[in-house]
């Protein structure tokens, strides 16, 4: 580039600022990802651009996040928060994630759970705010066996995530989202990659040998759990949200906590027997990492690897295992387009597997069969 061109990409390059080597980290980790995603059609196309990434030895040596150059409205904005803002009696946190990050009891006990949880989940009414111990509960998806607990007092106040901070430490019942830390946090940054995501990524590519990451799976996986904590305590520490509530933004914990727990999970990791058993711990990891910020990645995770299992839905005595394969076209493309929707006409439905859904999965539904959160 001449110098002109570097100025000019200097002063519009929002994301880095003109360091072209951050570029090719970023596409490095994306040509790795997808390579992925593909090997389970087409392993030998996978494996040579794995290992051409990873013979370049540059992949992300920071989180690749970066703050809009404005504060985030979520009542009026345009940005992905505003839906959480508008639709916040969906983001209570499911027990497929609570359930991997909570293993004592329902308070949190620093070493035994995950150090993230206190700023990815909201405290619930039987924390004990005196001391700042936050208690966390997740949402099952059986709807039956809610209603009793619920009828009993087990309910949530109504006044919205910029209601009184207050009435939600009184009533509710159920661990939101933490939203000091994302839907109210006006600085949440955009996301393009994180060190923790392309730890997870390779430790996939460790455990199934297509490529040599120079470490094992389940090292990886310890960097991944050190790296996403990092990342989850800085987007709790920049939010201005209820500052004043030392429960919602609690003191990141010291790396001997942090480590202890990630060799939790690598002890856990390294007991399964199977690929399909650990590749069941790599995608538990990244649900809790990607969580609510990123869906659209953990639903394309999903069908690619039917991981992480699911809780089977149960209401009115029915029990439901959903899994939309994709989306349907828009039907415009049918005018407007003709030649080419013909072409996928028969893929347009919501049961077709993508074309990357390895063969010998396509008929695996990635659900428990006795709702068991191991």
């Amino acid at each position: 580039m001449t110098p002109s061109a570097i100025a000019v990409f200097q002063n519009q390059d929002i994301a880095f600022h003109g360091d072209i080597n951050k570029w090719i980290q970023y596409m490095n980790a994306l040509r790795l990802k997808y390579a992925l995603r593909i090997s389970g059609v087409d392993e030998t196309t996978a494996k040579t651009h794995i290992n051409d990434v990873l013979s370049k030895n540059n992949l992300p040596q920071t989180d690749m996040v970066w703050q809009m150059p404005y504060k985030l409205d979520v009542k009026g904005g345009g940005e992905w928060t505003r839906g959480l803002y508008e639709a916040w009696p969906g983001t209570f946190i499911t027990d497929i994630i609570m359930k991997r990050m909570n293993y004592g009891t329902t308070k949190y006990e620093a070493g035994t759970d995950d150090p993230r949880l206190p700023v990815i989940a909201f405290p619930t009414k039987y924390s004990d705010f005196a001391n700042s111990i936050g208690d966390y509960r997740g949402v099952s998806m059986n709807a039956d066996a809610q209603k009793a607990p619920y009828n009993a007092g087990d309910k949530y106040y109504t006044g919205g995530l910029d209601g009184d901070i207050n009435e939600h430490f009184k009533q509710n019942s159920k661990s939101f989202y933490n939203f000091a830390t994302i839907t109210m946090n006006n600085v949440f940054p955009v996301y393009m990659m994180t060190k923790a995501e392309v730890d997870l990524i390779l430790a996939e590519v460790s455990l199934k040998n297509l490529g040599n990451t120079g470490k094992t799976a389940s090292d990886h996986i310890k960097n991944a759990i050190g790296n996403s904590t990092d990342f989850w305590y800085a987007r709790n520490a920049e939010s201005s949200f209820a500052t004043n509530q030392k429960i919602l933004h609690p003191t990141k914990p010291d790396a001997g906590t942090v480590s202890a727990y990630a060799n939790i999970v690598a002890t856990k990791y390294n007991a399964k027997a199977s690929i399909d058993d650990k590749l069941e711990i790599i995608m538990q990891q990244k649900y809790i990492h990607l969580n609510i910020m990123c869906p659209y990645e953990l639903w394309t995770e999903l069908r690619r690897t039917r991981h992480p299992k699911l809780e089977p839905m149960t209401f009115n005595g029915k029990v439901m295992k959903p899994l939309p394969e994709r989306l349907r076209y828009p039907t415009g493309e049918q005018e407007t387009n003709p030649d080419n929707y013909a072409k996928v006409k028969s893929d347009d439905n919501f049961t077709n597997p993508i074309f990357w859904v390895p063969q010998n999965l396509r008929n695996v539904n990635p659900y428990w069969s006795n709702s068991n959160f191991e």
